[in-house]
């Protein structure tokens, strides 16, 4: 899963000021893209939790640290996934109009395979709040991890950058997948380039597309990349923790390209 590179402020449903503000420091941390930010992000919203016990938004926040540290292959603790799903259910018992609670609901779902669910969800984000960059990316994510139309994808990172033209860059990781995926392969490496460098799944996209022009070398440097920014990952672990048939055909040829990339 994928995730972009800025945050809309959320509205503030806590009474309590300083959870606020923790709250609101979590997200800015968030902001860097990387492991030592997100880190300090938990920090700020347990702070944010523990100043106000009912406040749903920092629980969604913690829920969606721990997808990511688990999508994005920064743990190896597969309750990762459970604490995400258990964490966004609190805050939608809290709340249940948290539209970013369903959003880690949706993408939990999503990576177990429950399509209907994760589908569920999102569109639940959307009806919430329909002018949240956040619920269509998320839908726009999990369309591209179920194996929907790359088309569908395209238009609704699109509905993103209209949301906040002001980060053209939101959804470039998705963006270059769908072109990969309909054999735009030079449009996927313009759109990859573009992306969130700390983002593994920017370079492992890059090495499909690269291998597929021809440009062998670059390939192998992206896949020094996602070693130096996701040190953990491995293509074993990618494969439990994507819900693909890894037998088709075009998977095990993607399977292929990464390996002779250098990734194991």
């Amino acid at each position: 899963m994928n995730l972009p590179s800025t945050l809309i402020v959320i509205p503030q449903r806590t009474n309590n000021l300083e959870a606020y503000d923790y709250n609101l420091r979590g997200l800015e941390a968030v902001l860097t893209g990387s492991p030592e930010g997100f880190a300090q992000a938990r920090k700020m919203y347990e702070k944010a939790v523990t100043l106000d016990p009912g406040y749903g938004d920092a629980y969604a926040g913690l829920g969606f640290l721990d997808f990511v540290f688990y999508s994005w292959q920064w743990t190896s603790d597969p309750g990762e996934l459970d604490r995400a799903a258990a964490l966004a259910n609190k805050a939608i018992a809290l709340d249940d109009t948290n539209a970013g609670a369903y959003i880690v609901r949706g993408w939990v779902a999503a990576v177990e395979g429950k399509r209907d669910q994760a589908i569920a969800n999102s569109q639940r984000a959307v009806s919430l709040d329909p002018n949240s960059l956040w619920a269509w990316y998320a839908r726009a994510d999990i369309n591209n991890t179920l194996g929907g139309k790359p088309e569908e994808t395209l238009a609704y990172v699109e509905k993103t950058r209209r949301l906040d033209p002001r980060h053209p860059e939101i959804g470039c990781v998705l963006e270059g997948g769908a072109y990969s995926r309909m054999g735009r392969y030079a449009a996927a490496v313009d759109e990859l380039n573009r992306c969130e460098p700390n983002n593994p799944w920017r370079h492992v996209s890059l090495i499909f597309a690269y291998s597929e022009l021809g440009r062998e070398q670059e390939a192998r440097a992206e896949a020094a990349e996602v070693m130096r920014v996701s040190p953990r990952f491995s293509l074993e672990q990618m494969q439990q923790r994507l819900p693909v048939n890894w037998q088709d055909p075009g998977r095990q040829h993607f399977l292929a390209v990464l390996r002779k990339a250098g990734l194991k």
